[in-house]
């Protein structure tokens, strides 16, 4: 009996290895030349880049297990050292007592006016606009999430569901217990004093030395894994699927594991495709000469008139991504449908360039010695108002399939991270679905 799981992510290769230490046949196809989904890096000479911030992290004691068994010695605990780029100046991520001093009079007076309204008889929490308004105020609101979410998501803030606004969170603050529930908690922690930074597992080699080694295993118990392969039909045959096809040839299904976009599971299915978006990213990683200031290993920007979201740099993650004298810059620029920009837009790199200077981050454009241009499709699901009633349709359209298992983010159409998705996956039957 035989899986073919389509995506080779973190998911997909999790559900692999489950399934082959059950003695299962398996085989993966993935539509990139390389493993890893948003887990991969990216090698230009001596410097490594990663798809943005990555790390390991999990209050799991098993999931944390599951890390090292694929890793082994081949990684390092690291500190997480983010930050936040508010009116031109650089805080700690999440805000702590030393950033009492750099922000404006205004804007504690504003949060303080907005104890006495937020959270009080607010009405329906439909939107992402709603949530913030009602836990955090109209200053937080203002001077962070709506400027961000429109830049970041090419939409504004009320045509954005709630639930963007918690899983925001939650991915911005990994650790449970510094997540602010409410405007009191987030000044209750500008307050209080600095604890030590959370530690996390980084791989040695970059990121995605963690879905390279577990490729190697999936092909060491026996499995196989076919890159650059375009799914281009599935077959049917009394509710079951018999059959995928890739443009290089068929092959026979008994059991689909499927991590790729829902909206295409559900044409080549010849079920009503949701109307549903994903967000693509465009990558610039830049080799910089000298070494920029600093411990940070990645820093927000909020404010619209910069083109960037987000900044990391690889070499805070691990000394080996990035030359001794030099600085790697990952600069991410989310591209939206309404998007003027193209991944390789010249326009694009020349805004990027001006806005580094601006942001002080460089003293000179001339610093930039070279930029490789990437593009992550699909990066995040777009979580539109109603959105989950398209995804709830779906998903029950398809159960139909019997021998059909979605998984992973773009299945899902869910917003994880990594230790979420292995939890997803090492949680799934392996047994085979019912005929």
């Amino acid at each position: 009996m035989s899986t073919v799981i389509v995506g080779a992510g973190v998911t997909g290769l999790t559900v692999a290895l489950q399934h082959l230490r059950a003695g299962k046949k398996i085989l993966i196809l993935e539509r990139e030349p390389v493993v890893g989904g948003l887990c991969r890096s990216y090698q230009y000479g001596p410097f490594s880049f990663d798809v943005g911030p990555h790390r390991l992290y999990a209050a799991d004691p098993g999931i944390d297990s599951f890390f090292l068994s694929i890793l082994g010695e081949n990684q390092v605990e690291t500190p997480r050292i983010s930050q936040v780029n508010l009116n031109g100046t650089f805080h700690n991520w999440p805000l702590g007592i030393s950033s009492l001093s750099k922000l404006s009079p205004l804007m504690l007076l504003g949060c303080l006016s907005d104890l006495l309204t937020s959270g009080k008889n607010y009405g329906e929490i439909a939107t992402l606009k709603d949530f913030v308004l009602s836990r955090y105020g109209k200053t937080i609101y203002k001077i962070f999430w709506e400027d961000y979410t429109e830049k970041f998501l090419g939409i504004p803030c009320n045509k954005v569901a709630a639930e963007w606004g918690q899983l925001s969170v939650n991915r911005s603050v990994i650790n449970e217990e510094k997540r602010p529930s409410g405007l009191m908690d987030l000044l209750r922690q500008l307050l209080a004093r600095e604890t030590s930074p959370l530690l996390f597992r980084y791989p040695t080699g970059g990121m995605g030395d963690f879905p390279n080694a577990m490729a190697a295993m999936v092909r060491e118990l026996g499995g196989e894994i076919r890159l650059n392969q375009n799914i281009t039909g599935i077959k049917q045959s009394d509710g079951n699927i018999t059959g995928i096809q890739t443009q290089d040839e068929h092959h026979p299904v008994d059991k689909l594991v499927w991590t790729g976009s829902l909206i295409e599971v559900s044409s080549l299915l010849d079920q009503p495709a949701p109307e549903l978006e994903y967000l693509d990213i465009a990558l610039l990683n830049l080799e910089i000469e000298g070494e920029l200031k600093g411990d940070w290993q990645w820093v927000y920007f909020p404010d619209k008139r910069h083109v960037f979201s987000r900044i990391s740099r690889p070499s805070a993650f691990h000394p080996n991504m990035t030359p001794k004298g030099a600085t790697g810059l990952c600069v991410e620029v989310t591209l939206p449908p309404e998007s003027p920009y193209h991944p390789h837009d010249e326009s694009l790199q020349a805004r990027v360039y001006d806005d580094l200077v601006d942001t002080r981050l460089l003293k000179s454009k001339d610093q930039v010695v070279n930029c490789h241009h990437e593009l992550v499709k699909s990066a995040y699901p777009i979580y539109k108002k109603g959105y989950r009633s398209q995804v709830d349709s779906a998903q029950a359209a398809l159960k139909v399939v019997n021998n059909l298992q979605l998984a992973g983010r773009m299945a899902l159409f869910e917003h994880d991270n990594i230790d979420e998705a292995v939890k997803f996956a090492l949680d799934l039957p392996v047994q085979e679905l019912p005929a």
